[in-house]
């Protein structure tokens, strides 16, 4: 496959990034495992991207929209202050598998339905 970004820059990125976390790279490795389309899980440059975008805005609530496993969403987690939140339209995909996770302090919840016009 084709890449989008020159290696070069994506070597770069990936130097100078936070390294992923052990639970997201265990969601990231079971996405893999046991789902269909892995490829569409978001990466671990990506999901660091995510998580300097939450420190800049200071967020403390995040609301994510189209959640695929619960990658992105547990980066965003770990962005946010102990009392954080972070909900995700239920989507029938995969982990996190409780419906409801944490990260520290802050919670992941997996919600019933979004609101639908």
């Amino acid at each position: 496959m084709k890449s989008l970004v020159w290696p070069a820059i994506e070597a770069y990125a990936e130097a100078h990034s936070a390294t992923e976390s052990e639970v997201c790279r265990a969601l990231r490795e079971e996405t893999y495992r046991s789902m269909d389309l892995p490829q569409m899980v978001v990466g671990p440059l990506e999901g660091a991207l995510l998580k300097v975008m939450a420190h800049l805005v200071r967020a403390t609530r995040v609301l994510e929209i189209g959640t695929f496993t619960g990658y992105s969403a547990l980066c965003l987690a770990e962005a946010l202050p102990a009392e954080g939140r972070v909900g995700c339209p239920a989507q029938g995909h995969g982990p996190p598998r409780a419906g409801h996770a944490r990260v520290g302090d802050r919670h992941v919840y997996r919600l019933q339905r979004a609101l639908l016009g």
